[in-house]
């Protein structure tokens, strides 16, 4: 049944995703993202990234409109990279850890320090 169909969004802010929620189909995704960003970051209400894959309910023509009207930016997923999935970043946590408080002057500097 079409209702009862749901797609998979996920939020990200900056480092670290914001809200991760199914949706029915027909339901406003920006609305919904929206409401997510602003009880997760009150203060945060300019400079959005939308980033999602390519599964069709996030890139079908309502979608991507909706996040348009928004003003959001829209970082697209590549179009076929399982090494690049967006809930990469999110399962190694041990990385974010480790890069945290880390402040680096050059790409050199940090590239240095990874193969270290």
């Amino acid at each position: 049944m079409e209702s009862n169909r749901v797609c998979e969004r996920y939020k990200w802010a900056v480092w670290m995703v914001i809200h991760h929620l199914k949706m029915k189909k027909e339901e406003d995704a920006a609305q919904i993202s929206m409401t997510a960003i602003q009880a997760k970051r009150p203060r945060k209400n300019n400079n959005i990234v939308f980033h999602h894959d390519n599964a069709r309910p996030h890139v079908e023509a309502r979608a991507i409109e909706s996040i348009e009207e928004k003003e959001w930016d829209l970082l697209p997923h590549p179009p076929y990279s399982p090494t690049e999935a967006p809930t990469d970043y999110h399962i190694n946590r041990s990385l974010k850890n480790w890069m945290s408080n880390k402040v680096y002057d050059d790409l050199d500097e940090l590239v240095d320090d990874v193969k270290a």
